[in-house]
């Protein structure tokens, strides 16, 4: 069988999450998922996609993301150690409403439902990549304000918004390329939503910009 759409992986993580409510270490995760989907073949889930991780473990890895953003997955890293799968105990009831389950029953963990101070500010020095502002201001004179991908206008979605919400994807990685290098505003550039651009750059390298779209499902 082909590898499942991700909505369907998406339910059958959250119900496999819940059970562990210790969490799960990510080589577990892609095992202990690909069993519930008895028509996965050893090849599907080996396959190596784009010279890096197989398409199975992207597919989940995208998964995750999503379910990050949504508040159901702690953030790796920040909240939880890198590597662990967890759900978080008070935004799973939210999303089970969406998956068709009732209630998934997560114990409080107190280490984890404690409050956290954020107001420490910490000096750090940084790299960043100068983009151009002109190249910005052509891309989006000529492809509009919309997202490429979505098809989003996010300024249309509030009231009183009168400044537009839009970024623009390098198509060619700007951070792998170490000299400077010319952009072509039109050929290079493309306006893409904050939650597309977010969703492009989930792998390294990012998705190319027609396989992105063609995973794009509304």
């Amino acid at each position: 069988m082909a590898i499942p759409h991700r909505e369907l992986i998406k339910k059958e993580l959250i119900k496999l999450l819940a059970s562990r409510s210790e969490g799960m270490k990510t080589s577990n995760i892609y095992v202990e998922l690909a069993k519930v989907f008895p028509g996965l073949t050893l090849s599907e889930c080996t396959e190596r996609y784009r010279n890096s991780a197989s398409k199975w473990a992207n597919t989940v890895q995208f998964v995750r993301a999503d379910l990050v953003d949504q508040g159901i997955i702690f953030r790796p890293g920040n909240d939880i150690p890198n590597g662990i799968w967890k759900l978080i105990p008070h935004g799973i009831n939210n999303y089970s409403r969406v998956i068709g389950i009732k209630s998934i029953d997560v114990p409080a963990n107190p280490e984890v439902i404690k409050t956290y101070t954020e107001e420490e500010r910490v000096e750090r020095i940084s790299k960043i990549i100068e983009r151009s502002s002109k190249a910005r201001e052509i891309c989006l004179s000529h492809y509009g304000y919309a997202c490429m991908c979505c098809n989003t206008a996010v300024k249309d979605k509030y009231r009183n918004i009168q400044c537009h919400i839009i970024e623009v994807h390098h198509i060619k990685e700007i951070s792998l390329i170490q000299n400077v290098y010319s952009v072509n505003p039109i050929d290079d550039l493309v306006p893409l939503c904050p939650n597309c651009h977010r969703a492009i750059h989930t792998v390294r390298p990012c998705y190319e910009i027609n396989e992105f779209f063609d995973m794009y499902i509304g």
